[in-house]
C-alpha cells in the first residue's frame, strides 16, 4: 500500500497496519508475528508536492512527539516501545500473591510492641 503523503508518525503507520491486518484476515487461520518493511523513505527535508484536496494527516503537534521519541529512542535504545496490540495487563501477579516489601516500604515492615 502507497500513503497518500508520507508521514514520520509511528502511531499512522501502526493505523495503517492495523487497518490492512483487518482487511487480510480470515477466521480459522493460523498466524505468526511478523514485521513490516517500509519502502522508499525519503529526507524529511525533501519536500513532495501534496494533493491540494486532501487534508494533512501530521501536525505540527505530531512531528514534535515524534522527534521526542527519536531523541529518547537514540539517547536510551529500547527506551520506547510503541505496541501496536495495545496495552493488557493480565500478565501481572494478582495483589494476593504478591510478597512483602520489607526492604522496600518502611510502612511494610512488622512492628513489635
Amino acid at each position: 500500500m502507497q500513503l497518500k503523503q508520507p508521514t514520520n508518525d509511528t502511531r499512522h503507520i501502526v493505523r495503517i497496519a492495523k487497518r490492512l491486518l483487518k482487511e487480510i484476515f480470515k477466521l480459522g487461520y493460523r498466524y505468526q508475528k511478523c514485521s513490516l518493511q517500509l519502502g522508499h523513505i525519503q529526507p524529511e527535508t525533501q519536500r513532495q508536492q501534496m494533493d491540494l484536496f486532501s487534508v494533512s494527516e501530521q501536525s505540527s503537534d505530531s512531528s514534535i512527539l515524534m522527534s521526542t521519541v527519536d531523541h529518547i529512542n537514540h539517547r536510551f535504545p529500547k527506551a520506547i516501545a510503541i505496541s501496536a496490540a495495545g496495552i493488557n495487563n493480565n500478565w501481572q501477579t494478582p495483589v494476593n500473591y504478591l510478597s512483602p516489601r520489607y526492604t522496600t516500604d518502611w510502612g511494610s515492615l512488622p512492628s513489635v510492641k
